[in-house]
């Protein structure tokens, strides 16, 4: 009976470390599936000033690169930009990931747009249809740091509409959201996609 026991405790403990091994190896697993080379270090709150500090030119010294201008310029009505009295949409048809997409809006003293009723919405998407008749796909400024976190707006501003694509508000995962410029809808595409971009300042 002993002997027995102690057989049982043997097969038990080697069976628990070998799932334990199995275990750690698929969390691995999917990380690396859902990063997909995603490196999102950068979008961490802590690092976020260090990231868009800009020069007294408003370009923040590691985007010498990206010194580019907005290629179409709309003014919005009071109506579509809620936040603020006036504001004007900045349109730049230079495919960057969602990451230079914000930090070059934000070194501008703007944001990657936030959209926040259906008015806008159709508003942008009509503007974009008219003026990027090659462009299929821009960033806007809805992003998902990861499972725990749920969708929200790149400037913190209350996420309080969404025109999501059937299927495409994606739980698992780190996503950024662009506007499909043919029906408006949104699209939770991989962060590190390069697409063209709307800011608003």
């Amino acid at each position: 009976m002993l002997s027995l026991l102690l057989l049982l405790l043997v097969g038990t403990t080697f069976a628990q470390e070998s799932g334990d091994y199995a275990e750690e190896n698929f969390d691995q697993l999917i990380k690396v599936t859902n990063d997909e080379g995603n490196n999102f270090e950068s979008f961490d709150e802590a690092n976020d000033e260090k990231e868009d500090e800009c020069d007294e030119n408003g370009l923040s010294l590691s985007q010498e690169s990206d010194n580019i201008e907005p290629d179409v310029t709309e003014k919005a009505e009071d109506a579509v930009c809620p936040d603020k009295g006036t504001c004007s949409y900045h349109v730049f048809f230079a495919s960057r990931t969602f990451q230079r997409a914000r930090r070059i809006c934000r070194c501008r003293r703007g944001n990657l747009s936030s959209i926040h009723s259906y008015g806008t919405n159709n508003f942008l998407r009509r503007f974009l249809r008219k003026t990027c008749r090659n462009i299929s796909y821009v960033w806007i400024g809805v992003w998902k740091r990861n499972t725990c976190f749920p969708y929200r707006n790149i400037d913190r501003s209350r996420l309080d509409y969404a025109n999501w694509a059937s299927g495409q508000r994606k739980s698992y995962g780190r996503w950024c959201v662009a506007m499909n410029l043919h029906t408006g809808q949104w699209f939770s595409l991989r962060c590190r996609t390069r697409l063209p971009f709307l800011c608003t300042f």
